[in-house]
C-alpha cells in the first residue's frame, strides 16, 4: 500500500534491537519516500537511533496524484496504465494466496473485477482499499498520504523533487513547498530536472555511472548525521559545489532558479535568527502513541485512522535495508 508504515517500522525496530548503538536516516524512493516521511511524522514511538530522513520524487498526496496521473498530459496516462498492469501481475502471481474464499467472502472481493482493473484507482476501488478496511478509495487515499503528517515530523527531513517528473508534476510539490516554508523540520530541494528518479548527468551517449541524486543523498545523509552527533543548536546546509547550481531559500526550501544576485542575501537570512532553520532542540521531542493513525485533535487533519497492523515478528530480517 502506499503508505502503510506497519512492515518499515517492524525493519526500524530490528535493526535497533540488533545495532541499539547505530544511528538511523530514513531514506526513501518515489512510493517508499512518502513511506517514509508518513512514518517520520506518525504518531507512534519511533527509537532515538532514528535522527534524520530523507525522501526523493515522493507524491505526498495521493488523491490529487491519482486524479494527475489519468490525465495525459506528460504522458501520465500511460504511466498510469504500465503501474495498474505491473500491479495486476504480481497480483496474478500470489492469487493463489490472495484470493482464498475466506477472502473473498468476507470482503466482497472478484477476481474478475481485480484482473479488469484499467486504472490503479480502478485497482484500488475493487480491492486494495477493501483489504485495509477503508469504505472508499477516497478515505483510503487520505489515511495514506504522508502530507496529513508533516506538521508531526521531529527530525530534520529533506525532500526532493525534479519539476520535470512526468510522474509527480508541478502542481503536486504545492504540498511541500508549502509545508517547508512552515515547518523548522522540513527542507525541501527542488531541481528543475531530473524527471522520476532519473537526475542524470555526464556525457552526450553515455550518463555517469553516478547520477546528481546518488551524491546528493550520500551528501545530505552525512550532514545530518554529523550534526545530530555534534548536537549543534541549528541545521546549516551546505552547499557543495557544482551540485547542479541548487540555490537555498528562506524556510528551507531549495530552488536552481533564482539569480545569483539574490544567492548571498537568501545564505546571509539563513544564518541569522529571522531566516528559516531547523533547531535541533525542537528534535527530542518524543511522541507516545504506538498507533499509525492521523491526529484528529487538528481540524485541518482528516481523523481517519489506517488500520493498526503492525506485524509480530517471528523472525529476524535477513537485510534490514531501510530504504525504499
Amino acid at each position: 500500500m502506499y503508505g502503510n508504515t506497519a512492515d518499515y517500522a517492524a525493519m526500524i525496530k530490528d535493526m535497533v534491537r540488533r545495532f541499539p548503538t547505530t544511528k538511523l536516516v530514513c531514506v526513501g524512493f518515489s512510493m517508499g519516500g512518502n513511506i517514509v516521511g508518513k512514518y517520520l511524522g506518525e504518531p507512534r514511538v519511533k527509537p532515538v537511533n532514528v535522527i534524520a530522513g530523507i525522501a526523493v520524487c515522493a507524491g505526498y498526496d495521493a488523491n490529487r496524484g491519482m486524479r494527475m496521473l489519468m490525465e495525459w498530459n506528460g504522458f501520465r496516462r500511460l504511466y498510469m496504465y504500465a503501474m495498474a498492469e505491473n500491479m495486476k501481475a504480481i497480483i496474478r502471481r500470489c492469487s493463489k494466496e490472495l484470493f482464498t474464499e475466506d477472502v473473498k467472502n468476507k470482503l466482497g472481493i472478484s477476481e474478475r473485477q481485480v484482473f479488469n482493473s484499467a486504472t490503479l484507482m480502478e485497482l484500488d476501488d475493487v480491492y486494495t482499499r477493501r483489504l485495509a478496511g477503508f469504505k472508499s478509495v477516497t478515505e483510503f487515499y487520505i489515511a495514506n498520504s504522508s502530507s496529513n503528517h508533516f506538521k508531526n515530523i521531529k527530525v530534520p527531513t529533506v525532500f526532493i523533487n525534479a519539476r520535470d517528473d512526468p510522474i509527480i508534476p508541478p502542481p503536486l510539490l504545492e504540498t511541500i513547498r508549502d509545508a517547508a516554508l512552515k515547518y523548522d523540520n522540513i527542507v525541501f530541494v527542488e531541481q528543475k530536472f531530473g524527471g522520476h528518479l532519473g537526475f542524470y548527468e555526464g556525457g552526450f551517449f553515455h550518463s555517469n555511472p553516478l547520477t546528481w541524486q546518488d551524491r546528493m543523498v550520500v551528501h545530505i545523509a552525512d550532514a545530518l548525521v554529523e550534526v545530530k552527533g555534534e548536537e549543534k543548536e541549528k541545521f546549516e546546509f551546505k552547499e557543495p559545489e557544482d551540485e547542479n547550481n541548487v540555490t537555498l531559500h528562506t524556510s528551507g526550501v531549495y530552488d536552481d532558479t533564482d539569480a545569483e544576485s539574490d544567492k548571498e542575501d537568501v545564505m546571509q537570512k539563513w544564518n541569522t535568527k529571522e531566516g528559516a532553520r531547523l533547531r535541533m532542540e525542537k528534535f527530542k521531542a518524543e511522541i507516545t502513541s504506538d498507533y499509525t493513525s492521523l491526529d484528529s485533535s487538528d481540524q485541518e487533519t482528516p481523523a481517519k485512522q489506517t488500520p493498526h497492523n503492525t506485524p509480530v515478528l517471528k523472525r529476524k530480517i535477513s537485510n534490514g535495508l531501510l530504504g525504499f
